[in-house]
């Protein structure tokens, strides 16, 4: 069924803005140099060029968009004198090509400068595409060159002269990631949804809530500093005040951590669970409402009133205190309504910070200059280890099949190597999920195409289809591969059908694609390195990060800002755990080793994150706490269980967040020890030495 908010959030979303910017840049030089200069071949090249760097121009900070396409410009200006050089000579093209593909796959399988692997493999393609024909090289190589400075200059242009909107649209997607993070949690007030469900989709929604985070974290960020330097501008500040707020409503949901099987068995009977399901589908409505006011740049006209709801759960805990029926179940209801408040409260405040335009947060200017504006360094995220090695040879030795087939097939079977290139990737999974896609995609593109152009022969509507349908293959390319392989299908057989009106391409384009998605399924059991071996480092990361956290929660005294970061590192170390777990759930069933116990060691982790968020709020409500002896004493059980001391063991305590934290820990100790994975036991002497020396900078 059509869903208007939908379409609305993808036409709001980073992906079409993108999608437009890379469009225009791809078609103007091409346009101009075609249509007004007659140059075809050259415009075709800059085109070409141009889309190269195209598939570099993701949402960052605008220093290193532009470090990383002028390192982009340059390894394809390397790359093509190279291959100039080696094609004099048939043997040192052969030993060059192996060479450049390794390459390829390292910084694709790196990840280096937004990986421009992908793009310098493109150029080379294209380069040698060309290379039988009477072209000058040399003279359309240039062309290319040109195309990849001119998109380089043009995005960066328009991404500075629409920076704020941009930022506006990074803090949305990050309104709409968490509007689903509520959907989610809301699913635990309904009981006839098992809460292993429950946990799982939570942990799926969390998984883009994080990514949406650091992505307005940075676009934010990156509008708010100069040098060093907080400017303190009105629109500036209003987004700064916005991300920290919906960042702050995410950890609140977080805390909304109770014992939902008491919950869920002694008020079922009750409209108490319903209340607080619906408490949590409005805010996420009002959620979906502030993202639109803060993209369209209009104030926010229809209000998602939640005081019904709350005046109910209130009088709810009033009727269960007067019942008495036990102080695990007045707790629960209690921690629900508490809950709710912080919600309708911090929804009002970020209704109020659409207009605001000084700092509202508890952060000074000072502590965001020191300490909170921290960018990851790409060599930092490095990790020379085998996969990517492995990786790297496997491209290689397919790209190699696959140029060696299409040079004897000639034509446009280049295409085999592409589709070798867009549909082999270090996780097996996502390359099975791609070939099926790149497949699916590709036979439908190239039955759609003979009903446009049986329908319509006019050149001006064949043009904008095709002008249209790189624009949607550009915005689905990195969210729903599928549908972008879809349109670029209609949109590369409608060039084709301007180029060379006569030349029907239907049948080679679903053979190309078929000869290479054949190759690179059979190129991916070539040394395989399966997510099993891998997810040891994540567990450790997870639990270090979440260790930390901890260790701040527990601190006699905490500073927002110490809170904030530690939050954030912790959430981070779920999500790249909860990914690679994801990802093993796509491999082949006999190499999900101990999957279930990877399973629930991802929910307990959640859960942990979860009681700690929720054991900082109480905190916050009731200070007192931490001079009680049973804090203190929870405090060791937690750290001697995250750091593998065979001798964690439940303190005694009277309160649910305290008992249940340390469950928590305690569990993940359990389902830990009883892992026998690659690099576990590395794993587990790593947190052990930590503790020992009192910190985690091992």
């Amino acid at each position: 069924m059509f869903d208007p908010g939908e379409l609305k959030r993808f036409l709001y979303s980073q992906h079409v803005y993108s999608a437009l910017r890379m469009t225009l840049g791809t078609f103007i030089p091409g346009f101009i140099l075609i249509q007004i200069f007659h140059q075809t071949l050259a415009g075709l090249a800059c085109a070409l060029g141009a889309l190269c760097m195209g598939f570099m121009d993701v949402p960052a900070p605008l220093w290193r968009k532009h470090r990383d396409m002028i390192i982009g410009t340059l390894a394809i200006a390397l790359l093509a004198v190279l291959l100039l050089l080696a094609m004099r000579y048939s043997v040192t093209l052969w030993i060059l090509l192996p060479i450049l593909c390794f390459i390829a796959g390292l910084a694709i399988s790196y990840n280096v400068s937004t990986s421009i692997g992908i793009p310098t493999m493109l150029a080379m393609l294209t380069i040698l595409d060309g290379r039988n024909s009477e072209v000058n090289l040399w003279w359309y190589i240039s062309w290319i060159i040109l195309g990849c400075v001119w998109y380089t200059y043009f995005s960066l242009a328009m991404c500075r002269l629409f920076r704020l909107q941009m930022a506006k649209r990074a803090l949305a997607e990050c309104l709409y990631a968490t509007a689903d993070y509520l959907k989610a949690r809301a699913q635990f007030y309904i009981p006839a949804i098992p809460l292993q469900q429950c946990y799982q989709d939570l942990i799926s929604t969390q998984v883009t809530v994080i990514e949406t985070q650091q992505t307005a974290r940075e676009m934010v960020f990156t509008n708010l500093f100069e040098g060093r330097h907080v400017v303190a501008t009105p629109q500036c500040m209003r987004l700064f005040n916005m991300f920290t707020d919906v960042v702050d409503l995410h950890d609140s949901a977080l805390a909304m951590q109770v014992n939902f099987d008491t919950l869920r068995s002694d008020f079922a009977q009750t409209d108490a669970l319903d209340f607080m399901r619906d408490l949590l589908h409005k805010t996420a409505r009002q959620l979906t409402r502030i993202a639109e006011s803060v993209v369209t740049g209009t104030s926010l006209t229809h209000h998602y009133n939640v005081k019904a709801e709350l005046r109910a759960l209130e009088y709810e805990v009033q009727l269960e205190t007067q019942l008495a029926r036990g102080e695990n179940t007045l707790s629960a209801l209690t921690a629900a309504y508490s809950r709710g408040r912080n919600f309708a409260s911090m929804t009002e405040k970020l209704v109020q910070d659409l207009q605001s335009t000084t700092n509202t947060t508890d952060i000074s200017n000072e502590a965001i200059e020191q300490h909170y504006y921290h960018v990851r360094k790409p060599w930092n995220q490095l990790d020379w280890s085998m996969p990517g090695l492995r990786y790297a040879l496997r491209l290689t030795i397919a790209m190699m099949i696959g140029i060696a087939i299409s040079n004897q097939l000639g034509g446009h079977s280049i295409w085999i190597v592409i589709t070798i290139l867009m549909i082999l990737r270090p996780g097996f999974g996502l390359s099975q999920q791609r070939n099926k896609h790149r497949i699916i995609g590709s036979i439908l593109g190239c039955l759609t195409v003979p009903i446009i152009l049986l329908e319509a022969s006019h050149p001006s509507f064949v043009f904008g289809v095709m002008a249209v349908s790189f624009l949607l293959s550009f915005s689905f390319l990195r969210f729903h591969y599928l549908t972008s392989v879809y349109f670029l299908s209609i949109g590369i057989l409608l060039l084709y059908h301007f180029m060379t009106p006569g030349d029907v391409l239907f049948d080679d384009r679903i053979l190309d694609t078929l000869i290479g998605a054949t190759i690179g399924t059979a190129a991916q059991y070539i040394l395989p390195w399966w997510e099993y071996q891998l997810i040891s480092a994540h567990i450790g990361g997870a639990i270090r990060q979440a260790r930390r956290f901890a260790q701040v929660l527990f601190a006699a005294t905490t500073e927002s800002i110490d809170y904030r970061l530690a939050r954030r590192d912790a959430l981070d170390g779920l999500t790249n755990l909860s990914a690679s777990y994801q990802r093993m759930l796509q491999e082949p069933r006999a190499k999900q080793i101990q999957a279930q116990q990877l399973g629930e060691l991802v929910m307990q982790c959640n859960r942990l994150v979860c009681e700690i968020a929720t054991l900082a709020r109480t905190r916050a409500e009731q200070p007192y706490i931490v001079q009680r002896p049973e804090f203190q004493s929870a405090a060791q059980t937690v750290d001697d269980a995250l750091s593998g001391a065979a001798t964690a063991m439940v303190a005694g305590s009277t309160s649910r967040d305290l008992f249940a934290l340390q469950q928590s820990a305690i569990q993940i100790q359990q389902i830990v020890t009883q892992l026998s994975l690659p690099g576990m036991r590395r794993v587990l002497k790593t947190l052990h030495t930590s503790r020992l020396r009192g910190n985690d900078d091992s």
